[in-house]
């Protein structure tokens, strides 16, 4: 039997969502600012959880890696650094941004004779949007400043559509 009801927690994230969607597009540099801040904390939180990985593994291990104490520790400077210096921290987001595209482009291509083996039209579609891909991530390394508000945009973009995906999900039909 299906019966109608409303999850409630759902539509309340959803709105949640909606709101902040709505917020990035008034106020991008308070949007930007709050993603900045989050990126950082996240970067420490990251930072200090894969060195307590580290020590945990070679307590178990014996095994001892260099690198990852070296990304761990990177993370927390990263992390540090845009709490102690936010002007750089948005810089560093706008290039950290540009870089994503490019090397996402770049990843796009490399990875093409899979696609290629299943679907010709899914090749070139990704052949297409990877090069879109690196050359939008050159442009933006070019434009900081368009960059950013292009990361604003997707922060918007992006918490509307959860936000819509919730409250459809709050209203769907349910099995009882």
């Amino acid at each position: 039997m299906t019966e109608r009801t409303i999850d409630w927690a759902a539509l309340l994230l959803g709105a949640f969502f909606v709101i902040l969607g709505i917020l990035a597009v008034a106020n991008p540099g308070a949007s930007l600012f709050g993603f900045m801040v989050l990126f950082a904390c996240l970067a420490i939180i990251r930072g200090c959880y894969g060195l307590y990985l580290h020590y945990k593994m070679k307590e178990l291990t014996g095994f001892r890696s260099g690198l990852l104490i070296f990304t761990c520790i990177l993370d927390i400077f990263i992390g540090l650094m845009i709490f102690i210096r936010p002007v750089a921290g948005l810089l560093f987001l706008a290039y950290m941004f540009a870089f994503w595209f490019l090397f996402d482009g770049i990843g796009g291509l490399i990875s093409m004779d899979v696609v290629k083996q299943f679907s010709k039209a899914h090749y070139w579609l990704n052949v297409i949007i990877s090069i879109l891909a690196i050359i939008l991530g050159i442009y933006l390394l070019f434009n900081p400043n368009l960059s950013l508000v292009t990361l604003t945009f997707f922060i918007s973009v992006f918490c509307f559509s959860f936000g819509i995906l919730f409250i459809f999900a709050a209203f769907r039909r349910r099995t009882v």
